[in-house]
C-alpha cells in the first residue's frame, strides 16, 4: 500500500512540475466528447485567471483556446472567435518573449493568422503567407512534433488554394501527426486533440471522395468513443449521403 502511495505522490508531483494539470485535460477531453463548449469556455476562462502561471501552464491553455476558437469559427461565432483569439495571442507572446518551445510558438503564430484569414477573406492576401512563414519556421524547428503537423495539415485544409491550400496535403500532414501520436499511448489517453485529429481524417478523406477509408476512420473513432457527438453530427449525415 505504501508503494502504491509514493507511486501517486511521484505521479502528482511530475504533473504539477511539468504545469500538465489531469483536472484541466479530462475537463476539456469529456467537454469534446460531449460537444459541451461551455464546459469548455469555463475551464479555459479558469486558468486564463491564474496568476503566475508556468510555461507549460500557458501553453495548455493556448492549445484550450486554440480549440475553442476553432469550435466558434464553425459556428459562425466570430465576436466570440476574435475575443479569445486575442487572449491566444497574447499569451503566445508571453512565450514568445520567454523564447520557450519556439518551434510551437511559431506554429501558434502559423494559426493565428490561419484565423484571422477565416475571420476575414479579404486579409488572405497578407495573412495568408504569414501563416505559411511561420509554419514553415516551425517545421524546420521541431520537424517531429506532432501538433505541429496538426496546425500544418489545419492550414492546408483552410487555407485557399491560391495561397497553398490543398485537402490532399492536409491529409498527408494529419496521417503524419497521428502516427507521431500513436508511438505514444500517454499522448491518445483522454487527449482532445487525438480525437479531433481523426474527425479531420475522416473529413478530409470525405471531402477527397475516398468514403471506405472516411468510413474505416469513423468505425474507429466511434470504437473509442461510442458518445462522440461531434464526430456523429458531422460525420454521419456526410456518410449516409
Amino acid at each position: 500500500m505504501s508503494q502504491i502511495k509514493s507511486a501517486i505522490l511521484i505521479l502528482c508531483f511530475v504533473l504539477t512540475y511539468y504545469g500538465l494539470d489531469a483536472s484541466n485535460k479530462s475537463a476539456i477531453y469529456t467537454a469534446f466528447i460531449k460537444n459541451d463548449f461551455r464546459v469548455w469556455k469555463a475551464e479555459i476562462d479558469r486558468i486564463q485567471r491564474i496568476k503566475n502561471k508556468s510555461n507549460n501552464q500557458m501553453l495548455e491553455l493556448i492549445n484550450y483556446q486554440y480549440g475553442y476558437i476553432g469550435w466558434c469559427l464553425e459556428l459562425k461565432k466570430e465576436k466570440e472567435a476574435r475575443k479569445y483569439l486575442d487572449l491566444l495571442t497574447n499569451n503566445n507572446r508571453i512565450l514568445e518573449r520567454w523564447n520557450y518551445k519556439p518551434g510551437l510558438v511559431n506554429a501558434y503564430k502559423a494559426a493565428i493568422y490561419g484565423f484571422h484569414v477565416r475571420l476575414d477573406r479579404m486579409k488572405a492576401p497578407y495573412y495568408g503567407p504569414l501563416s505559411v512563414n511561420y509554419l514553415n519556421k516551425a517545421m524546420d524547428l521541431d520537424a517531429n512534433n506532432w501538433f505541429i503537423h496538426i496546425l500544418e495539415g489545419n492550414t492546408r485544409y483552410y487555407m485557399p488554394t491560391i495561397f497553398g491550400g490543398s485537402k490532399s496535403e492536409a491529409l498527408k500532414s494529419f496521417l503524419k501527426a497521428k502516427n507521431l501520436m500513436e508511438e505514444n499511448i500517454t499522448l491518445i489517453s483522454d487527449n482532445w486533440n487525438y480525437m479531433n485529429l481523426l474527425i479531420s481524417i475522416a473529413e478530409s478523406y470525405t471531402e477527397l471522395g475516398n468514403f471506405l477509408m472516411a468510413e474505416k476512420y469513423y468505425q474507429k473513432i466511434i470504437r473509442i468513443e461510442p458518445n462522440i457527438l461531434l464526430a456523429k453530427n458531422k460525420l454521419e449525415p456526410k456518410l449516409k449521403k
